[in-house]
């Protein structure tokens, strides 16, 4: 049986994230990839996230929501009438689950053929990037 090539592998991550959601752009897709680990998140929250104007962020939103590729809801926040909480669709956790397996794979097929390099190997001794949650979101295992 062949091995999956790593780069066939993530051309399928990016080609089943276009099929789903054409049109979208990377910070369309960094949204939605926040708004999953997140949810439900706030719009001022992607808007921090993002680093963008409040304008920015409402129209990123818009592109994600009901309106415009339907990966995430838009809903009243029960404790505040001027706010809404955005939390994931039906077809936006479709989304997240197939990307899931994509990235599985791949991660896999990386491992498998050899191909894991450090991408910080210039980390100072002792380094933590899991304590450093200023620019990393990391669960310890074990």
């Amino acid at each position: 049986m062949t091995q999956p090539n790593p780069t066939d592998t993530l051309i399928e991550l990016g080609d089943a994230f276009e099929r789903i959601a054409p049109n979208l752009t990377l910070r369309d897709c960094r949204a939605f990839v926040f708004v999953a680990r997140n949810e439900p998140a706030s719009l001022q929250q992607v808007q921090e996230h993002l680093a963008v104007p409040q304008s920015t962020a409402s129209r990123t939103v818009a592109r994600l929501n009901g309106t415009g590729a339907g990966l995430i809801d838009h809903v009243a926040d029960p404790d505040s009438r001027r706010r809404a909480r955005l939390t994931l669709s039906p077809k936006g956790r479709e989304l997240i689950a197939r990307l899931a397996v994509i990235l599985t794979v791949l991660t896999l097929t990386v491992a498998d053929q050899g191909l894991w390099h450090d991408p910080f190997p210039d980390d100072p001794p002792g380094y933590d990037a899991c304590a450093d949650t200023t620019t990393f979101r990391c669960e310890r295992t074990g």
